[in-house]
């Protein structure tokens, strides 16, 4: 978890250092898609998923976004749908800048699960990750990465009639992700 620290504080390094005259910040949109696996007691498929993300290249190796991501798993013994939707706010720190850049992403944010067949919840999550990015043209670029969202949960059962039966002790959860997108800068 110590990883978390040092790469913002890589982020804000690259922030705080003064940039050339040519050197401008530019906005960036993408849209993404990908792949999202469950831990096994949500008893959730893996499933397609579908987001964007947009933010700043606030220098030629750090950029500041915001991704939302959405999938709709079912349950693997149920069928029932399962809505998952996340929200992260993600520094991108790119080890090389040449036209292959591989790269890091850290972030915070939050999960949202909105079951059908149960009740719903929501919490916080760390993301922690690393992709590649291609960019052949000045303003376009493609990329492709593998993230892992960690968030705290407990099981918590309730009669039929809504009444807390029993809760269970707080433990750490983890959602995998692959994703896709093209980026395109302003």
């Amino acid at each position: 978890m110590r990883l978390v620290p040092a790469l913002f504080a890589l982020a804000l390094s690259g922030v705080a250092r003064p940039q050339d005259a040519s050197a401008e910040r530019r906005l960036v949109v993408a849209p993404v898609v990908g792949l999202r696996s469950f831990d096994d007691d949500l008893d959730l498929d893996n499933e397609a998923s579908i987001g964007f993300r947009f933010g700043m290249h606030t220098s030629e190796r750090v950029s500041v976004l915001v991704d939302y991501v959405h999938s709709v798993p079912a349950r693997e013994t149920t069928g029932q749908l399962a809505y998952i939707t996340g929200l992260r706010s993600l520094a991108q720190v790119r080890l090389l800048t040449g036209t292959t850049r591989p790269y890091l992403i850290a972030g915070v944010g939050g999960v949202l699960f909105n079951f059908s067949d149960a009740n719903d919840t929501a919490g916080g999550a760390i993301t922690l990750g690393g992709g590649l990015e291609v960019k052949p043209w000045s303003r376009t670029a493609v990329f492709a990465e593998g993230s892992v969202d960690l968030y705290r949960s407990r099981e918590v059962i309730y009669s039929t009639t809504g009444e807390e039966l029993s809760t269970g002790p707080r433990r750490t959860h983890q959602i995998l992700g692959l994703a896709a997108g093209v980026s395109v800068e302003f």
